[in-house]
């Protein structure tokens, strides 16, 4: 048996930079500040009983004799690529729901083939893991997202991803010391505002041609941000987190009135009332979690009072092995 474990992740600055349309037509390409975080996907792969068959385990059941009989499309893919024949069993289970803005189905897709090349004998530098994944879910599922989540699954830590027009992708590690770690994990939480979107229906709305010019203007300026993000942090002011990511969650909120709806709405301005000094909603919008930046987490906690909350701790593996070790 193999099971990789991979960080679902939480992106500060620069979404959107990190789609293809974006940054392959844009001087400067496309960069983002994210981290992984100690929330994972798990994904066990072993020898099925039923030594001619191909068992699936996931939100769905699915045992069927042939790759091609696979519905789910990213799982499909990924085993017409690493083919282990039949007699496989592929199971997964989250720390967190899917469709909630934390990049879980590109968390999935990296586990996925990180499990299937360790099951074919063989280790992938994270690099390649990266490419593998972003090829995955871009070009053979079709899904009109950006890069920035697979590498941030696969790399693990705080870093900045540049977008390249030709495609390439740089990684920048930011030079932080764990103090300031320690501030970071105290001065964010994450709260959970309830409902799973379909990313994919709101990344096509808010890149829809009628809407492109305003789309690249609003994300021009949160990627412009990104290495302000970087130096403050660099020099350990952490201080400067929240108003950066509310000054970002304005300008998310220009896109499109499907990102955020009145409920949403409705606990950003009691957190702000309660001291925050500024959050963002997490992914494409609609619902999932929002990151807020507080002094004091329990006096949001109670201004808050039956939101769900989680901390927010910083992952520096990235996708690996588990077991066996």
């Amino acid at each position: 048996m193999i099971i990789s474990r991979t960080p679902f992740r939480v992106s500060f600055l620069g979404g959107g930079s990190d789609i293809p349309w974006y940054y392959e037509n844009s001087k400067e390409g496309g960069c983002v500040l994210s981290t992984s975080i100690r929330r994972y996907m798990h994904i066990a792969i072993h020898a099925f009983f039923g030594d001619k068959r191909i068992r699936l385990k996931y939100a769905k059941l699915e045992d069927v004799e042939r790759v091609d009989d696979i519905q789910h499309p990213i799982i499909r893919a990924a085993l017409s690529r690493v083919d282990l024949g039949p007699g496989t069993e592929i199971t997964s289970f989250a720390d967190i729901p899917t469709g909630t803005g934390l990049g879980s189905s590109s968390s999935f897709t990296v586990g996925l083939l990180n499990a299937l090349h360790r099951m074919a004998g063989r280790s992938l530098p994270k690099w390649e893991l990266a490419e593998q994944a972003c090829e995955i879910e871009l070009n053979d599922v079709g899904s009109p997202i950006g890069k920035q989540d697979q590498f941030a699954a696969a790399f693990g830590g705080l870093n900045i991803f540049r977008f390249l027009s030709d495609g390439r992708v740089l990684v920048e590690p930011l030079r932080v010391s764990d103090d300031t770690i320690k501030r970071l994990q105290a001065n964010l939480r994450l709260y959970y505002v309830g409902g799973c979107r379909d990313a994919n229906r709101l990344l096509k709305e808010q890149g829809a041609a009628d809407r492109r010019e305003k789309t690249i203007a609003a994300t021009r300026e949160m990627a412009g941000k990104v290495d302000t993000l970087k130096s403050a942090l660099e020099a350990g002011d952490v201080d400067a987190v929240g108003p950066l990511l509310h000054d970002a969650w304005t300008q998310k909120r220009s896109l499109s009135d499907s990102v955020t709806n009145g409920e949403i709405d409705d606990v950003y301005e009691r957190a702000r009332a309660a001291g925050s000094t500024g959050g963002k909603l997490l992914g494409a919008g609609a619902g999932g979690f929002i990151l807020l930046a507080h002094p004091d987490h329990d006096r949001l906690a109670t201004a808050l009072q039956g939101i769900r909350s989680l901390p927010f701790e910083v992952d520096m593996a990235g996708s690996e092995i588990i077991f066996p070790k």
